[in-house]
């Protein structure tokens, strides 16, 4: 994000916003790019802290609220809510960082 944003800065975009539209930290337990659950809510928290730090920055969405159905794998550790939307550990760290005076 820093790099690109240092791209546009130099060939005349330093006015334009950005927006980051996929992050977020994954911490199924079988995957070996997982993180845990601790880190996913340390780690999302502080990604918001630093997106907040920058001016140009306006927005950033996390992968993913939720899906239909559960794959059974993996990609369901992105999910704030589970499919029968039930939230997770991350969708209440968010919800009370979001609600933060």
């Amino acid at each position: 994000m820093e790099l690109v944003r240092d791209l546009m800065d130099r060939f005349g975009d330093a006015s334009k916003p950005m927006i980051i539209t996929e992050g977020g930290y994954n911490d199924h337990p079988r995957w070996s790019a997982a993180v845990t659950p601790a880190e996913r809510v340390r780690w999302t928290i502080a990604s918001y802290e630093l997106a907040r730090s920058y001016p140009w920055l306006e927005a950033v969405i996390l992968w993913q609220f939720s899906t239909p159905f559960s794959t059974r794998s993996y990609p369901d550790n992105w999910n704030f809510v589970a499919p029968d939307g039930t939230p997770r550990a991350i969708y209440h760290a968010v919800r009370e960082y979001a609600t933060r005076p």
